[in-house]
């Protein structure tokens, strides 16, 4: 199954073109916007409600969201500690559980992906694909070199197992 992962970054204006041909599209947090995603990959609470039929997030997440009553009826959602039996959160120096945008190459091959191709994967402190210049967005280089680290084992990860990771660049 070919599969597409779109994450907020600059790129992602101008490099995603559409969902063809994708059997499945997830939006990674505000990424989600962007286009009509099969699900989406928000590991932490988010302050917007544009959530899809699927949802891939964590146990303390979805405790708080539903505590707070933001939980929308209807959601399927699929918590991320339950993986741990099929797919350790250490895959060899990094866990795949840290970011969301290196947890939606997971939740993908769960859904049976021998390939992904990952878009607004740009690492920076640039505005977003829309422009938006959060302030939670600004990160300094030890984190970007942390997730760096995090995609790399876990692309590696995927390959041995048949899945395909491809980084779309400008």
């Amino acid at each position: 199954m070919k599969t597409a992962v779109l994450c907020p970054g600059p790129s992602l204006a101008t490099t995603f073109k559409g969902r063809e041909p994708y059997e499945c599209v997830a939006g990674v947090n505000r990424a989600v916007h962007r286009a009509n995603c099969d699900v989406w990959v928000a590991l932490d609470p988010s302050p917007f409600e544009a959530i899809p039929a699927s949802w891939f997030t964590t146990e303390t997440t979805l405790h708080n969201l539903r505590g707070l009553g933001r939980l929308p009826p209807g959601c399927q959602v699929t918590a991320v500690e339950p993986i741990f039996e099929q797919i350790p959160a250490d895959l060899g120096g990094a866990t795949w559980t840290a970011f969301s945008g290196v947890a939606a190459l997971i939740s993908m091959y769960l859904r049976g992906a021998k390939s992904i191709d990952v878009f607004g994967y740009d690492a920076t402190d640039a505005p977003d694909f829309d422009g938006v210049n959060l302030h939670s967005n600004q990160r300094n280089k030890d984190r970007w070199e942390h997730e760096a680290l995090c995609f790399k084992v876990v692309t590696k990860w995927l390959a041995a197992r048949g899945c395909v990771v491809n980084r779309i660049k400008p």
